[in-house]
């Protein structure tokens, strides 16, 4: 097992973990204005898709359904993903660890496909492009997500161990049991 750090850098956990918190609920909403702004002007990406291809009037239709649907898609995880960040920010100033886990679990999809990422970006530096840029991108920002999914892991397992209802990380000592004879009691008349 691995052991839980007892800072971030030079931040407290708590200061570090609210820091990736805001960071993600500004970064949603940030990210949910110009998908909005995007839906808003569907037709017209769909007009320039649609020209790009050649093919004006029949993709039209189909080009405006995919941009609804991509969009509608990116605002629901935006929206959820705000909504998670706040839930771990709520769960920090309460000091409520349960709180952490929607973060956690919603993080462990994100750094599993980031090691799939930089998978295919180690795949295409060594076969095609020989991209170096590319895959030292790919080699920092899954590195950087998986430390920050090690702070707030971290912090998780400190504020469990703190609230008193969680299990201490070393296993408990085994009771000692007395040994029983072979023998019943009741075998004597």
């Amino acid at each position: 097992m691995v052991k839980p750090l007892e800072k971030a850098g030079c931040l407290e956990l708590r200061t570090a973990g609210l820091i990736i918190g805001w960071l993600g609920v500004f970064g949603s909403i940030l990210y949910f204005c110009i998908a909005t702004v995007t839906l808003v002007k569907a037709v017209k990406e769909a007009d320039y898709v649609a020209a790009e291809n050649g093919e004006v009037a029949r993709s039209h239709d189909q080009t405006e359904s995919a941009v609804f649907v991509l969009g509608g898609t990116l605002i629901g995880v935006l929206i959820l993903g705000a909504v998670v960040s706040g839930l771990l920010i709520y769960g920090i100033n309460q000091n409520r660890h349960s709180m952490l886990l929607p973060w956690l679990v919603l993080s462990t999809f994100s750094l599993v496909l980031s090691y799939f990422q930089l998978l295919g970006a180690l795949f295409d530096f060594v076969a095609f492009s020989h991209s170096f840029p590319l895959f030292f991108y790919q080699v920092i920002s899954t590195g950087l997500n998986s430390y920050i999914y090690y702070v707030i892991y971290s912090l998780y397992t400190h504020m469990k161990m703190d609230s008193g209802k969680g299990r201490v990380l070393t296993p408990a000592q085994a009771a000692a049991v007395p040994l029983q004879p072979a023998y019943s009691n009741y075998d004597k008349v």
